[in-house]
């Protein structure tokens, strides 16, 4: 728990600061207190824009009934599809900053030079399709977290997601990690309970703000 000095004193060090902030993503009763705070010393109004539920798992299950297909990393040879589908997942949160393709490219290479990008692949293993994609990241001695989970439009509602982070958690697991942890729309009870399924299970909820001038 951080104490009422501790946020005080970091309000006081970030007004003498020579940028804004923008927003701010926290722990769910931090990021309020934090805002509170903020808007008091500033002026500023500020917006909820966004609840997420941080999930955690420590062991896989994985349901008999999910697609057949199989997890591999990403390659250089899909990196323009890749980068469409992040600036897809990007846009599709509605409250990130998709940049643009140049930047989300940028992003794509790095991730895959770090083969930390990955993909289910159905199909014939001769002429596999890709239908979705998640990244791997923030590592820790005892952690990783997954990110960037997205299926097209057309390929969804078929449990491509789902599968994708189950074998690519029991991957991480496997690889000497104690847990990986995911992020959830809080508003989206369906992935909670798709992810459920397979051993996450909710340990926090976090928010973001929108900070906005104070009224003219």
């Amino acid at each position: 728990m951080v104490d009422d000095t501790a946020l005080d004193t970091l309000v006081a060090t970030l007004r003498a600061a020579p940028d804004a902030i923008p927003t701010l993503f926290a722990e769910e009763s931090l990021a309020r207190r934090f805002t509170e705070r903020w808007t008091a010393a500033t002026g500023q109004t500020a917006t909820l824009i966004e609840r997420q539920r941080l999930l955690q798992l420590t062991a896989v299950t994985i349901p008999p009934d999910y697609p057949a297909g199989h997890l591999r990393p990403a390659t250089v040879r899909e990196s323009d599809l890749l980068g469409d589908w992040l600036m897809a997942f990007q846009n599709s949160t509605g409250h990130h900053d998709a940049g643009d393709r140049q930047a989300t490219g940028i992003l794509v290479d790095g991730l895959l030079a770090r083969k930390d990008l990955y993909v289910w692949d159905v199909g014939d293993r001769h002429a596999p399709r890709p239908v979705t994609m998640a990244a791997r990241g923030r590592p820790t001695d005892r952690g990783i977290a997954i990110s960037l989970v997205y299926t097209p439009p057309e390929e969804r509602d078929r449990g491509y997601a789902t599968a994708c982070v189950a074998h690519l958690s029991q991957l991480l697991l496997a690889g000497g990690r104690h847990f990986c942890t995911l992020f959830v729309d809080a508003a989206n009870a369906t992935a909670g309970e798709l992810y459920g399924r397979i051993g996450y299970q909710p340990i926090a909820g976090f928010a973001a703000y929108r900070f906005d001038p104070p009224p003219a």
